[in-house]
C-alpha cells in the first residue's frame, strides 16, 4: 500500500516539497515515481537527517543564575489557578511580544480589542494581528484546561499558526512557507534538533529555543517575530507555564540576548534574562 507525498508530509511534519526532494535523492526506502507523482510505501520511515546541527544544547540549568527546576515547581504548585493567572498575564505578554517585533501597541489598544472595537490609535494590520494573537493564546489556555496536548511542532503546525495569526492579512495565494531550499532545510534541522537535543529540556528552555530559531529562520514573508511568540506561548501554556517575555522595561535586555543568540547559537544568556522575569512573576504571585 502506498501514500502520496502530501500524506507523507502530514505524517512526518515537513513540507510536501521536502518529501519530493527526499524522494529525488533516493532517501525514502521503496519510494517510486509513477507518471508525474511519487508513491511512498505506507510503512516508510522518515529519513534521518545526517547533517550537522547548528549548535548543541548546553547544560543551562547548572550555569544560569536562576534555578529552572525551582521555577517549574512553582508553576506546578499553582496549577489549579493556572487559567486565571494565564489570562491575567496575557496583556503583558502581548505588549512584550509586539514590542520585540517593533510594533507599538498600548494598554488602551488592548482594552479596545478586549471590548471588540477598533482602537483609534492603532493601524489596521496591527489591530488584526493583536486581535488574532489574543484569540490564539486564549484558545491555548482552553486546550490546557481540557487536557488537549500540543500538536507535534513542525512545518504543518507553523503554517496552521500563521494562518490563524495572519487571518485577514493573507498575501495573494494565502500564507506559504518560503520556498527556498535553505529555509526548508533549516526547518527540518530545527525539528530534528528539538527531538534530539531538547526532548528532555525544561519547558522554558525548549520554548525559547523555538522562539529564537523561528525568528532566525524567518519562514514567512512577514510577522515571523509574532509567530515565534505564538509558538513560544503554545509550548509554555501546554507545559503549565504562564507565558512571559518580561516587562516592557526589560525588552531591551531580551532583545540584546536574542541578538547574541542569533550570532553565537547559545541560549544561556537569553534563558537567564527571561528566567529572571519569571522569578519576579512568581515572587509577585506568592
Amino acid at each position: 500500500m502506498y501514500i502520496s507525498t502530501k500524506e507523507a508530509a502530514q505524517r512526518w511534519g515537513i513540507s510536501e516539497r521536502r518529501v519530493r526532494v527526499l524522494c529525488q535523492q533516493g532517501r525514502i526506502d521503496g519510494a517510486m515515481k509513477s507518471s508525474w507523482a511519487y508513491l511512498i510505501p505506507s510503512d516508510a520511515q522518515k529519513p534521518r537527517d545526517g547533517r550537522q546541527l547548528r549548535h548543541r544544547r548546553q547544560t543551562h540549568s547548572s550555569s544560569t543564575r536562576i534555578d529552572l527546576a525551582r521555577l517549574e515547581a512553582v508553576q506546578a504548585e499553582k496549577s489549579e489557578e493556572f487559567a486565571e493567572r494565564c489570562i491575567a498575564a496575557l496583556p503583558s505578554f502581548l505588549l512584550a511580544s509586539f514590542a520585540l517585533a517593533s510594533i507599538r501597541v498600548s494598554d488602551a489598544d488592548l482594552t479596545a480589542i478586549a471590548a471588540q472595537r477598533f482602537s483609534s490609535e492603532l493601524e489596521f494590520a496591527p489591530t488584526i494581528l493583536l486581535a488574532n494573537m489574543r484569540s490564539l493564546l486564549q484558545s491555548y489556555v482552553r486546550h490546557y484546561q481540557r487536557g488537549v496536548p500540543i500538536p507535534p511542532l513542525g512545518e504543518t503546525a507553523l503554517l496552521e499558526a500563521m494562518e490563524r495569526l495572519g487571518q485577514g492579512l493573507e498575501p495573494l495565494g494565502g500564507w506559504q512557507i518560503d520556498e527556498r531550499e535553505a529555509v526548508a532545510e533549516a526547518l527540518e534541522v530545527l525539528v530534528l534538533q528539538d527531538s534530539r537535543e531538547f526532548f528532555d529540556a525544561s519547558v522554558l528552555e525548549r520554548a525559547l529555543f523555538w522562539y529564537a530559531e523561528i525568528i532566525r529562520i524567518a519562514p514567512f514573508s512577514a510577522y515571523n517575530e509574532l509567530l515565534a511568540a505564538v509558538i513560544y506561548a503554545q509550548i509554555l501554556i501546554g507545559g503549565g507555564w504562564v507565558p512571559s517575555l518580561g516587562s516592557l522595561e526589560e525588552i531591551d535586555e531580551v532583545r540584546a540576548a536574542l541578538i547574541l543568540t542569533q550570532r553565537r547559537g547559545q541560549y544561556r544568556h537569553l534563558i537567564e534574562v527571561v528566567a529572571e522575569s519569571y522569578r519576579s512573576l512568581t515572587e509577585n504571585s506568592d
